[in-house]
């Protein structure tokens, strides 16, 4: 859950590319995308939690 809030924090307030997060974070470039599409999604509201565990 921590890499989670980290990819989001550096993504919209630090507006690093999907490339500088996962080279500061130690994580694939893949991961970030993962993360950062799937869980902001979820946290802006636009697709309810029960859909994203597909």
């Amino acid at each position: 859950m921590r890499k989670i809030k980290d990819v989001l924090r550096l993504k919209l307030d630090a507006k690093l590319s999907h490339q500088q997060i996962a080279a500061a974070l130690g994580i694939s470039k893949g991961v970030v995308t993962q993360y950062a599409t799937s869980k902001a999604t979820i946290i802006t509201g636009q697709l309810p939690v029960e859909y994203w565990h597909a």
